[in-house]
């Protein structure tokens, strides 16, 4: 009886995380999301300032907003709305990407020396 009841809440409980976890995906297909927005952004605003404190933000204003329209052009057609994105240039000679949580992205100022056009950079920011 008393494993019965163990196995009722445990499956109780999965059953509840499943329920009450937001769902989305690209193509409007479902997947899985275990963490809500409000805390997704919140851990990438915390990894932006450790990033930010030991990388330099590009002071090319022109460059940083190129690839910002760039990004907000891939972001137009993205299927994830729910927050706002961030695009910014760090300097360094890494040819590199990454993003952090809750739609902040950072080119590497190495990688943009390496591209020819526009395409390879939405290409680069809409992975």
């Amino acid at each position: 009886m008393k494993r019965i009841s163990v196995v009722f809440v445990i499956s109780m409980a999965f059953g509840l995380l499943l329920f009450s976890c937001a769902t989305t995906g690209p193509g409007g297909k479902k997947s899985l999301i275990l963490i809500g927005t409000k805390d997704e952004v919140a851990i990438g605003q915390s990894l932006v300032k450790e990033i930010e404190s030991q990388n330099k933000v590009t002071d090319d204003t022109i460059l940083g907003n190129y690839v910002d329209q760039v990004g907000q052009k891939v972001v137009s057609v993205s299927d994830r709305r729910d927050i706002a994105y961030h695009f910014k240039v760090l300097e360094s000679l890494e040819i590199n990407a990454f993003a952090c949580p809750g739609g902040f992205i950072y080119v590497y100022s190495g990688l943009l020396k390496t591209m020819d056009n526009e395409a390879q950079l939405a290409g680069v920011v809409g992975t």
